[in-house]
């Protein structure tokens, strides 16, 4: 999959540098790969309904809601005020997801009990932990970074999901979605995406993101043993959102943790991409808004969680760091300081 998204890549740059003379454009690739690809959007089927227009979708049945693609009123009910923000933003919807080579998880490593920090050869940021079934949920806003032409095939993928911090002694499944961004030689591809792991993943179809761009992601494994993972990623700047509900595979989250993370993804062939340089000249990410929801629906910023940080390590070096957590334990930064 990753040679063929390459070469659709390679045929649209060959396009934007002819139209622009060689001006830095910064494009999503997932529909733009399956235009070239011949597939219709489905966004522009009749399988796409889309939100009603002037109407507040807070007031929206619950099967109204589904019809949509939007969660359901318990989770709306939880933070009103956030998801009336959320949906007066979705004002079009996308919709799709195609299997995706990048894997987005965590790898094995060594905690612990009472840490309070770790490295990790592929995370920055901080984590939630308890015991299993803990944590249901999760949600992150971020502005997509904007990335140096520096080091070529390097990646930064930012998310927020449960489980699958890599600590447990059985299996640990990690239910997760968020926007991957590398930079190819005339301009930056930002995507959309969710992943359960170990297991599966996809790129998830998002019309048109940019660097700058507002994102809110929300993840759910399993609420109130409803019976699927859920996951919404919106573009609030632009106002479409796009989301999954996997329904069939009953492949839930361990939810020993929660989760919000800068990362460098795994490629094709299992080894760690080099983490792209993002946001020059200060190198700073801010995360915001990570809020994580226990077992009963009860949310939490993730600093009043108990919980720790990673920084992300290749041996002795460190490629990037979280700050402290600020606003009540909302928001953190995280520093890019080499790519491998």
């Amino acid at each position: 999959m990753r040679f063929i998204h390459r070469t659709a890549l390679l045929l649209v740059s060959s396009l934007l540098v002819f139209l622009a003379q060689g001006t830095i454009f910064s494009v999503a690739s997932a529909h733009t790969s399956a235009f070239l690809a011949g597939d219709v959007p489905q966004a522009a089927s009749a399988a796409c309904p889309q939100p009603p227009q002037n109407v507040d979708l807070m007031t929206l049945s619950d099967a109204q809601l589904q019809l949509y693609g939007l969660p359901p009123h318990q989770v709306l009910n939880q933070d009103p005020k956030e998801w009336s923000y959320l949906l007066a933003h979705a004002h079009h919807r996308d919709c799709g997801s195609t299997p995706d080579s990048h894997k987005h998880t965590q790898l094995p490593h060594p905690r612990q009990s009472g840490i309070i920090n770790g490295t990790s050869p592929n995370w920055a940021g901080n984590v939630a932990y308890g015991s299993r079934g803990t944590y249901r949920e999760a949600a992150v806003d971020f502005y997509i970074p904007t990335l140096a032409p520096v080091v070529n095939d390097s990646w930064v993928s930012i998310w927020a999901g449960v489980g699958g911090d890599g600590t447990q002694t059985s299996p640990a499944k990690v239910v997760q979605a968020g926007v991957v961004s590398t930079f190819y030689p005339t301009y930056q591809v930002n995507e959309g995406w969710w992943e359960v792991y170990p297991g599966y993943d996809e790129q998830i179809f998002l019309i048109d993101l940019h660097s700058g761009d507002h994102i809110h992601v929300y993840i759910s494994s399993n609420l109130n043993n409803d019976g699927y993972d859920y996951f919404f990623v919106q573009d609030i700047t632009q106002n479409y959102y796009n989301t999954h509900q996997d329904t069939t595979s009953q492949d839930f989250s361990d939810s020993a943790t929660g989760e919000c993370i800068v990362e460098r993804p795994l490629d094709d062939s299992g080894q760690l991409d080099p983490l792209a340089e993002f946001n020059p000249p200060g190198h700073v990410e801010q995360i915001s808004s990570c809020d994580i929801a226990n077992s009963t629906g009860q949310y939490q910023p993730i600093g009043n969680w108990p919980h720790y940080s990673y920084t992300m390590v290749n041996g002795s070096k460190t490629l990037a760091y979280p700050g402290s957590i600020t606003n009540g334990g909302l928001n953190f930064p995280v520093t890019w300081a080499a790519s491998n």
